[in-house]
């Protein structure tokens, strides 16, 4: 489900189906896979999803910290890391604990070096020493203030809404 092994599937299923049929992609290697292929997919699918720009905006956490920022919405306080020097800022002002993260999640070179999405950060030295280590595996890194909970309180709610925003298909997911 998350290379393009994915796409190829897809496209040897759209042919046999009898009618088109619905992707409801759920995971952000998912939704971005399908959003990058939307044009060799729609023959057989009807993709639910917003244009591409949107897509990307929601994918990469800078772009969507600097359209929240933009509109007020409400998220935690965040620093982005383009070099070491904003790493020694961001340990003597950011709240800890904290995290540190890539700013797309399906960043090939962070998941070739981690497992991790995101590591939580106790102090400002060890934010510094981990630092160092992953600015390898990313361009640039994010320091966000962690919100304590597992991730078995993460809930999604996946609508399929029709033109008129009625919901044709809901569900809710739990990590």
């Amino acid at each position: 489900l998350e290379s393009r092994d994915l796409i190829e599937t897809l496209e040897t299923l759209g042919p046999t189906l009898s009618q088109k049929g619905v992707l409801i992609p759920c995971s952000d290697v998912t939704v971005l896979l399908i959003s990058q292929h939307r044009d060799s997919l729609y023959t057989w699918y009807h993709i639910p999803l917003p244009d591409e720009a949107i897509v990307e905006r929601l994918m990469d956490k800078i772009q969507f910290y600097t359209y929240a920022q933009a509109h007020n919405l409400p998220i935690p306080p965040t620093i982005i890391l383009h070099s070491r020097e904003d790493a020694e800022r961001a340990a003597q002002t950011m709240t800890f604990p904290c995290a540190l993260k890539p700013p797309i999640s399906a960043d090939p070179r962070w998941e070739q070096n981690s497992k991790h999405k995101a590591y939580k950060v106790s102090k400002p030295e060890d934010l510094l020493e981990l630092y160092d280590v992953c600015c390898e595996w990313a361009d640039v890194l994010i320091v966000q203030k962690w919100v304590e909970g597992d991730d078995t309180q993460l809930y999604i709610c996946n609508t399929y809404l029709n033109r008129d925003s009625e919901p044709l298909v809901t569900f809710v997911s739990r990590k």
